[in-house]
């Protein structure tokens, strides 16, 4: 598996997304998001 960092446009997306998801009482699209951002190797 290949593991690409995120920059600071992709962080903010992928924080605009949980916001969203979060927001919307979404709980497995926040799960994903935040797989995402794992993935990706955002900390925590």
């Amino acid at each position: 598996m290949t593991t690409t960092t995120v920059d600071a446009t992709g962080l903010d997306t992928l924080r605009g997304d949980l916001w969203a998801a979060v927001t919307g009482r979404d709980e497995f699209r926040a799960a994903d998001v935040v797989l995402r951002a794992l993935d990706a190797g955002t900390p925590a």
